[in-house]
């Protein structure tokens, strides 16, 4: 995979992202969570902002904005729509650059007058982790008022886009013998089989992944990750953005 198809594929998990959580605040209660849905609206909007902007430089055109963000704060269902649509201006932009451009610097001036330079590479990949650094910060928001934010990775993007990975991974480690293999007809969908059942060394490597922060999210979600965002749940929101 070149930097082209991964800054594609970058690009397709993020619009994917932004319509799980921009559905997600969609189903806020307008009276119950104002403020946490005017503070979700307002970072949205400096992510819309920011990729047109970088749109504009990518392209070559002014872009208007003399700040990073609106004064006017847009209603939820014209930022979607909105949103939507810049996502949709990023992937057709990839599909139609050179990729003899994508190390091209491209000088252009931030809106507080700084000068800058860089390739449209840096910017695209600029674009896709600042969105996920704002959607990062919506997400602790909707869990400090007791709302599980959307599953936002790019590796949980990839495996509910094709769901054959994991029957990859299956078949692949059934061949290695590290992996129980049930006959046809003997395990109904979406029944886990007993880890008793798994082999000695999975079974150790099973215990292991209570601890280890590169194990499966299923694995370890009951002891580590409910740790971990309450946590995050005792931390004020950023409000710069308000």
């Amino acid at each position: 995979m070149d930097a082209l198809d991964l800054l594609r594929s970058l690009f397709v998990y993020q619009a994917w992202a932004n319509g799980e959580l921009l559905e997600k605040l969609a189903g806020l209660d307008q009276q119950e969570h104002i403020d946490q849905r005017h503070t979700a609206t307002r970072l949205i909007n400096h992510n819309l902002v920011v990729s047109k902007i970088f749109a504009a430089h990518l392209s070559g055109t002014r872009h208007g904005y003399a700040s990073n963000n609106t004064e006017d704060t847009p209603a939820l269902d014209e930022l979607s729509a909105d949103v939507a649509a810049m996502d949709r201006w990023y992937l057709d932009y990839i599909e139609a650059v050179s990729p003899k451009l994508m190390s091209e610097p491209v000088a252009f001036t931030f809106t507080d007058g700084d000068r800058a330079m860089m390739s449209r590479q840096e910017m695209l990949t600029h674009v896709v982790t600042h969105g996920g650094y704002h959607r990062g910060e919506i997400g602790r928001i909707l869990m400090q008022i007791g709302i599980a934010p959307p599953w936002d990775t790019f590796a949980v993007h990839l495996h509910h886009a094709e769901p054959s990975r994991r029957l990859q991974v299956r078949e692949r480690l059934a061949l290695r013998g590290l992996h129980p293999v049930a006959s046809k007809g003997s395990r109904l969908p979406g029944r886990r089989i007993p880890r008793s059942s798994f082999p000695i060394s999975v079974r150790h490597l099973l215990r292991r992944s209570w601890r280890s922060p590169f194990s499966s999210g299923k694995l370890r979600h009951n002891r580590l990750s409910l740790q971990v965002l309450s946590f995050l749940a005792s931390i004020q929101p950023l409000s710069i953005y308000e």
